[in-house]
């Protein structure tokens, strides 16, 4: 694998140049292949995944992100191999909130794409399905290890915290 480089395509690898080369690996497997063919291991690698807006009567629920300086984020992440956007974004708010929501809260929103850099220089491009939930009181929220707490966002002040490609989506309910 490692003398064909024709898996990086437009500087990043594709997801499903992702899915065909390196099946089942996992993201640092795959980082260690790139330096394994000398290509450097920070390229950015493309994930399909969800983006959850939970709007609630204190406002727009959003973690306190452990891995992006402390930025307010939505829920969600990565799909699964062959997990449905809807079925990502359940599972991904349960793991991440312990809250346990029927299919029927979850109402898609839009796409939203970024291509973020990590602390360690790791870059992803993410394809995100975004779905907003409204509910109509503020549950019990216990959050997993990927937050170090949560927040809730009220006006345009509180949007200054929220990472930058997700702004605008919290601005768009908030007004909703």
């Amino acid at each position: 694998m490692t003398e064909n480089k024709m898996y990086i395509e437009n500087g990043y690898l594709s997801e499903s140049n992702r899915k065909k080369y390196f099946p089942n690996m996992g993201v640092q497997q795959i980082r260690d292949e790139f330096e394994k063919a000398g290509l450097d291991r920070h390229l950015p690698i493309e994930f399909s995944s969800t983006e959850v807006c939970i709007k609630t009567p204190k406002g727009i629920l959003m973690q306190v992100r452990a891995n992006d300086n402390k930025a307010l984020g939505l829920w969600g992440g990565a799909l699964l191999n062959g997990e449905e956007p809807i079925d990502g974004a359940i599972r991904e708010v349960f793991e991440e909130t312990g809250m346990k929501l029927s299919k029927d809260k979850f109402h898609f929103l839009q796409m939203n794409y970024s291509t973020p850099t990590y602390e360690n220089g790791d870059q992803a491009r993410y394809n995100a399905y975004v779905f907003v939930v409204k509910l109509d009181e503020v549950p019990e929220i216990n959050i997993d290890e990927e937050s170090i707490g949560y927040k809730f966002v009220t006006d345009e002040e509180g949007i200054k915290e929220v990472l930058s490609h997700e702004k605008e989506i919290v601005r768009k309910m908030l007004k909703d």
